[in-house]
């Protein structure tokens, strides 16, 4: 089976640095519009979707709008207060911290079986081309992912997937990691240290993924939609030049 985990955060802490979207209905819209992007899968890439949100926002109108669907028996919401760490720990903490959460509390996640995947997507972005991602997904992994060596040692926590077995090895140890390495290096670069190294000894980890995800949203860092403007537009194309012609240089 197909699982989509989105995480959420509707209102952002205050202190959080390095944020351009701080606005919560602006946030809220941009969940709710993915939510239901995301819901026209259920029954065709996607078995379940579990939706797991750390502010404690109302989430009334999202549960409105998977009902009106007739999908809520595909559909799990689940809700707790998860923004009481140190800022200095980055996004990428609460962002292991929500999956965490889910994992923990999902009856879905804890009954997983061995070939059941889990495509984990910051909830805000909408993955245009999810499905043939799916469709070329690699037939065996525990992670499935995108590590990249340019600009800079990074692990893309925008969109991954993973058994419940690679959760368990690669993930979960995660929060741990960043709350202890965070003052001096971002989360993602920590990440990236950690699962290079487990590629390098043969892991079940994929670092790459077969296609370019389309990923339309607006970044949290620079407030640009990355499909969007003729930079974006440049980057998009010359990842997709390189991940077929050159699959080794990991940008």
């Amino acid at each position: 089976m197909e699982y989509l985990l989105l995480t959420a955060t509707v209102i952002p802490q205050k202190e959080q640095k390095n944020l351009s979207v701080w606005d919560s209905d602006k946030r809220f819209e941009e969940y709710r519009e993915a939510l239901i992007y995301y819901a026209g899968f259920l029954g065709n890439k996607l078995d379940r979707l579990i939706f797991v949100e750390n502010s404690g926002a109302d989430l009334d109108l999202l549960k409105g709008e998977i009902k009106n669907l007739g999908c809520e028996d595909r559909v799990a919401f689940i809700q707790f207060s998860g923004l009481d760490y140190s800022p200095e720990w980055g996004r990428g903490y609460g962002e292991v911290r929500l999956i965490n959460y889910a994992f923990d509390h999902s009856d879905w996640l804890k009954n997983l079986h061995r070939e059941d995947v889990v495509w984990k997507c910051t909830g805000r972005y909408k993955i245009r081309n999810l499905g043939r991602m799916i469709d070329r997904k690699p037939s065996c992994f525990h992670l499935y992912c995108d590590l990249r060596r340019y600009p800079s040692r990074w692990l893309d926590m925008r969109l991954m997937a993973c058994s419940f077995e690679g959760y368990q090895k690669y993930l979960q140890p995660l929060e741990k990691l960043f709350s202890e390495g965070s003052v001096s290096k971002n989360p993602e670069e920590l990440a990236y240290d950690m699962l290079a190294q487990v590629v390098e000894r043969n892991g079940n980890i994929v670092p790459r993924f077969n296609v370019q995800p389309k990923i339309d949203g607006v970044c949290g860092f620079t407030g640009e939609n990355y499909l969007k403007g003729r930079k974006n537009q440049l980057k998009q194309g010359v990842r997709v030049f390189c991940r077929k012609v050159f699959p080794w240089l990991w940008i």
